[in-house]
């Protein structure tokens, strides 16, 4: 509301003893290649498919809770094409036509 009607509508902001939030100091967290790996080696179940869907498709973590065997498509056809770890292929339906390792196409 300040900068609005500060700088905007170039006004007073009058009755209001508004100060601007502090920035954060504390910079994202940012994991390497190699640690992700380490990290993903230990995982296990359920839990280790999602996050290599996460990290390895570029999956939103509502878009992989969503995720279905049948939205997933080995053998192509499908709206959206991404790049499927071999290892995940067994995970998710490696009974399915398609190529282990190509592009798998999500609904």
């Amino acid at each position: 509301m300040v900068f609005l009607y500060k700088d905007v509508l170039e006004k007073l902001f009058e009755g209001v003893d508004a100060m601007r939030a502090q920035q954060s100091k504390r910079l994202p967290v940012v994991l390497s290649v190699e640690e992700m790996r380490k990290m993903l080696m230990v995982m296990t179940g359920e839990e280790a498919v999602m996050a290599k869907l996460l990290y390895g498709c570029g999956l939103r973590v509502l878009e992989c809770l969503r995720l279905r065997v049948k939205d997933v498509d080995l053998s192509g056809g499908k709206e959206l094409a991404v790049v499927l770890a071999i290892s995940l292929r067994e995970h998710l339906g490696g009974s399915q036509g398609g190529r282990a390792g190509a592009a798998a196409p999500c609904a």
